[in-house]
């Protein structure tokens, strides 16, 4: 095909050149129409025609675009389509045309090698003579047409090496498919329009059709049914080096396989064929969700949700029947905290350690028995119960090294174990070790809980948690957070939790300022104080110390103290009784003192015995 000039060589400017055609061809045709009429050019004429000329120029803008879209860019394509097709066609007449000379010069040669020698003397030249002179006549360049018969010769020659090549590219052929029948993956070639032109075996039983029905036919309607060629077929044709592998995964119902496809390509780097290769990834990608269930499940569970979930997710992955996550009782016995047997959770199953293959894991850690461990382990009847036929187990240790329980699956048919199921089995033995240590911890402090709470009931002091409100650190109410059985039966209250102070004892911040001062000051610096006072509102004493276990908060311990506080005063009022009967009973005492005093005064002067001696012994400081 002729090309086209350089300064065309592009849609674009083809059509920029066919834009300024037509304007010239408009512009002529102008001035011609204009001479013809007036037969001379006028200056008015030129400037009318100035403005005329808009039209087809906004007419040309418009129309190139559509020209270069719709008719030049398709033309080029094709242009460029039709090049390559050319160029093909002389390439294969150009080696047509070379294999036809090489026959011919194959023909003479071996016509001049099987021609008879006629001009030498028959029986006199030895052998060795002749195939020489057989040799030399070959190499002699031929000087004249070969005969009729030494071209049936040659082409007979010619025949029997195709022939034998043939036989030979049979035989590798054969060899070929026979090694890619053995092969259990589907594997088929496919030509530039997709047609499959080889397939193994395995990839006509995918298929399900004779193999004389698949030869010819778009994969993508044989198998996998994709309806389209897959993207990593497309790219391994576009692939610039030959037998660079792309690959993807391709789902086929409920099967997946992974798609290897490259391209094979000659030596001048034309395509010739593509090779595919479908891998079944299914078990391993179910296997995979298996583990990420497995690993996710054992992530996000706590307590017996992470043991039940944990033996429901191991015996998915591996495929077996029954699965225990168990803990140590004593030394001898293990206690089920999780058991999955055929799909059903089992509760409240104990067994004993000797005689079994857990009783190995503390000393040997890590155990596996693909097969006959029952047969192994004959003693270990629940084994012999279920049928089992394989075992797989690991110590539970804590921190410390300690074998605290087990963790195994048993199955009852051989088992293929992956190669990670040491390492997983350890991993998830490390977690339970945790909630194993994490149980107990909770069990201890359930129990602690259980014996505080206990007594927090059946106290007979009251208690009161409470939260202080304050506004700029000044304490204006306190919520009632928690309170025991004794707090109502001391005060009389009732459904307090959750209410203010002023809401359930209204007036009391009026009668009883101190408390609020009180509790405050313990809410914010955390030191207990212990104190007495009366709620004038509820009419009664208290004895009452408080604490901070947070800040804000505070705890009240309490008794009502009326009672004592009442037989205090009584108390009170008697020894000031008694004190005023003693002052008046000693001043009594003091005047007789004085009065006898008097008398042993008067007979004193009278010369008489003193009538009270005794009266004159007693210190007068005393008095």
């Amino acid at each position: 095909m002729k090309k086209l000039p350089a300064f065309l060589n592009t849609p674009a400017r083809l059509v920029v050149a066919v834009a300024l055609l037509i304007l010239l061809a408009e512009l002529l045709i102008m001035l011609v129409i204009e001479n013809i009429r007036d037969g001379s050019l006028k200056n008015a004429f030129l400037g009318r025609m100035v403005f005329e000329f808009i039209d087809p120029v906004v007419l040309v803008i418009i129309v190139s675009p559509a020209l270069l879209f719709l008719i030049f860019r398709p033309m080029r394509s094709q242009q460029v389509e039709l090049e390559r097709q050319l160029d093909e066609l002389r390439r294969f007449q150009s080696l047509g045309i070379g294999r036809e000379l090489r026959m011919k010069e194959l023909a003479e040669e071996i016509a001049a090698l099987r021609t008879p020698l006629s001009a030498e003397p028959a029986g006199d030249v030895p052998a060795q003579d002749s195939r020489e002179a057989q040799r030399h006549a070959a190499a002699q360049p031929a000087t004249t047409q070969p005969t009729e018969e030494s071209q049936r010769s040659a082409l007979l020659f010619m025949l029997e090496d195709l022939e034998a090549a043939r036989k030979k590219i049979e035989q590798a052929h054969r060899e070929w498919m026979a090694a890619l029948d053995v092969v259990d993956d589907p594997i088929f070639l496919h030509d530039k329009q997709f047609r499959i032109l080889r397939c193994n075996k395995a990839y006509q039983q995918c298929a399900g059709i004779p193999f004389d029905e698949i030869i010819g036919q778009p994969y993508y309607e044989i198998f996998p049914k994709s309806g389209s060629p897959l993207p990593c077929y497309l790219r391994a044709m576009e692939k610039a080096e030959e037998e660079e592998e792309e690959e993807e995964e391709v789902a086929v119902g409920g099967a997946i396989y992974r798609s290897r496809a490259f391209s094979v390509k000659d030596e001048q780097g034309v395509y010739l064929y593509s090779v595919h290769t479908l891998e079944d990834i299914t078990e391993s990608r179910q296997a995979e969700a298996a583990f990420r269930t497995l690993v996710g499940t054992a992530a996000a569970n706590i307590g017996a949700a992470f043991f039940h979930k944990t033996v429901s997710s191991l015996s998915a992955w591996l495929g077996v029947e029954c699965v225990i996550i168990g803990e140590l009782v004593d030394e001898n016995r293990v206690r089920a905290l999780a058991m999955q047997l055929d799909g059903k959770a089992i509760e409240h199953y104990e067994y004993a350690l000797p005689g079994t293959p857990c009783n190995k894991l503390a000393s040997k850690g890590y155990c596996e028995y693909p097969e006959g461990v029952c047969q192994l382990f004959p003693s270990d009847k629940d084994l012999s119960d279920m049928g089992a036929e394989a075992y797989v187990g690991t110590p539970i240790r804590d921190e410390n090294g300690k074998t605290i329980g087990v963790l195994c699956a048993i199955s009852r048919h051989k088992l293929a174990l992956p190669l990670m199921t040491q390492g997983v089995f350890e991993i998830i033995a490390s977690r339970a070790g945790a909630e194993i240590k994490r149980k107990r911890t909770e069990d201890t402090l359930s129990e602690s809980e259980e014996r505080y709470r206990s007594l927090f009931e059946n106290m007979l002091e009251g208690y009161a948690y409470c939260r202080m409100l304050f506004d700029h650190d000044a304490p204006l109410d306190f919520i009632y957070i928690s309170v025991n059985d004794a707090f109502g039966k001391i005060t009389g209250l009732t459904d307090v939790v959750g209410k203010k102070v002023s809401e359930v004892i209204p007036g009391i911040r009026e009668s009883n300022p101190e408390l609020f001062e009180i509790y405050g000051r313990i809410a914010l610096t955390g030191q207990p104080e212990a104190f007495e006072t009366y709620v004038d509102v509820l009419g009664i004493w208290f004895s009452i110390t408080a604490y901070s276990p947070r800040k804000e908060h505070f705890v009240a311990v309490f008794n009502n103290i009326t009672e004592r506080k009442q037989a205090e005063i009584r108390l009170n009022e008697q020894v000031e009784e008694l004190r005023r009967w003693h002052d008046v009973t000693l001043g009594r005492e003091v005047r007789v003192l004085d009065l006898k005093h008097e008398v042993n005064e008067l007979l004193s002067q009278t010369n008489q015995p003193l009538r009270y001696p005794s009266a004159e012994s007693v210190d007068p400081q005393e008095k």
